[in-house]
């Protein structure tokens, strides 16, 4: 389990590593840079499907509050990630089209 989500410690946004330019946060689909910023967008959509999975699997075995309340913080993050990308992606978009 990630300390920082345990004590607390997180950015202004309330999401981890969220502080602009800084780790994965700043890069689409988890710290990896991609041509097409849809690519980047499918792959989250993909993580946050897997990520929600693993948090059913957790309330199904009895998982403690800690263990759920650090799955949930992970799909906040990555829902944080989608929204960034998916902003990435729609100005990509309205940019070609410009051109």
């Amino acid at each position: 389990m990630r300390s920082d989500l345990v004590r607390g410690d997180r950015s202004p946004t309330g999401v981890p590593g969220s502080e602009p330019g800084q780790g994965a946060a700043s890069q689409p689909a988890r710290g990896r840079p991609s041509a097409n910023p849809g690519d980047a967008v499918s792959a989250l959509l993909d993580g946050i499907r897997r990520l929600v999975l693993e948090r059913e699997q957790l309330r199904d075995r009895g998982a403690s509050r800690e263990e759920l309340e650090a799955s949930r913080l992970a799909i906040v993050e990555e829902q944080w990630r989608l929204t960034k990308a998916a902003i990435e992606a729609h100005a990509s978009h309205d940019g070609a089209k410009a051109a």
